[in-house]
């Protein structure tokens, strides 16, 4: 008896130890470690939801208005300097496509109206207008086309749902914002990088902001649409967020090394501007695009232009 008292102090004493107390926590997942301390830093900095709510949109304005800023310059610069009008021009088309596609899905589902189809045309026309009519040195040309990449919806969602904290549904704040990460933010950042290669040089600092914010938007936007009608703390949009950032990264460099190993080489001086010309990686991104849009037909039937623009936004990111 006296050895099996003996024994069982010992297994008592072993179970609270700080020894084997740290091996257990240690048997956590590092997810749980890390939730848990953003779980904290976050309800002592953001003690509410309404805060929590209000510090989530203004992180998306100010990205998405950032992203659409140095897209602008990226562009402007491919058109006035490196006098690359091909390339530029596919710029201009994947940012501006996205928001006519949110657009007339969100006209479709009845979430908009005609009347705010300013939101999307009024920077584009404007600038398009300003470069194309007036004579115009080449430092204000460049602010011309940088405008035209520039949307106001964020902000426009931004004061719609400041006084909640969140966005009233018929706003389609989320759908905005997975469009625009899901489609302009990796085709800007694949063209970016394409750019890139065929300069044969290190990106320049508006370059390099561009690429690094399509990276954070698209991860956002993947986090977003892949829990999709999910009520979740704020913790864990960050965790989220985090989690998409390696697939997301890997992702679009693999496509912008494709176009660059698969693009028609030219000759002599004219071989980067002929090189800007790509069609594999366009066959492999529209390949993509139909495989989606046959397989979401064949699951729910739905208007047109839902199942184009969540085609689009499946080639990175599954829900």
């Amino acid at each position: 008896p006296r050895d099996l008292q003996q024994e069982s102090s010992l297994e008592a004493m072993a179970e609270t130890s700080p020894l084997v107390q740290e091996v257990e926590r240690g048997q956590e997942s590092c997810t749980d470690q890390l939730k848990a301390k953003v779980e904290d830093q976050i309800n002592t900095i953001l003690p509410t939801d309404s805060d929590k709510g209000r510090a989530g949109m203004l992180f998306a304005t100010c990205l998405l208005m950032f992203d659409g800023v140095t897209d602008g310059w990226v562009f402007a610069d491919l058109v006035v300097c490196k006098q690359w009008p091909v390339l530029g021009g596919a710029l201009a088309a994947v940012v501006l496509i996205p928001q006519i596609l949110t657009f007339s899905m969100l006209y479709a589902s009845g979430m908009t109206r005609w009347q705010d189809a300013w939101q999307v045309l009024v920077f584009p026309v404007l600038g398009f207008a300003t470069y194309s009519c007036l004579d115009l040195s080449p430092t204000l040309q460049q602010i011309a086309l940088a405008i035209t990449c520039v949307s106001p919806v964020p902000l426009v969602n931004l004061a719609w749902g400041w006084k909640d904290g969140k966005l009233p549904s018929e706003s389609g704040g989320v759908w905005w914002e997975v469009a625009e990460g899901l489609i302009e933010g990796p085709c800007s950042a694949i063209l970016t990088l394409y750019a890139c290669c065929l300069t044969r040089s290190p990106p320049s600092l508006k370059f390099l902001a561009s690429i690094i914010l399509s990276f954070i938007s698209t991860s956002r936007a993947a986090d977003k649409f892949s829990n999709f009608g999910m009520k979740r703390e704020l913790s864990e949009h960050v965790i989220g967020f985090l989690m998409q950032v390696p697939d997301v990264v890997l992702r679009i460099i693999f496509l912008a090394t494709l176009a660059f190993l698969t693009r028609p080489l030219g000759d002599g001086s004219d071989d980067d501007l002929k090189s800007s010309k790509n069609y594999f990686v366009c066959i492999v991104l529209v390949a993509d695009l139909v495989f989606n849009a046959a397989f979401l037909s064949a699951v729910s039937p739905m208007p047109k232009v839902f199942w184009l623009l969540l085609s689009t936004v499946m080639i990175i990111s599954h829900p």
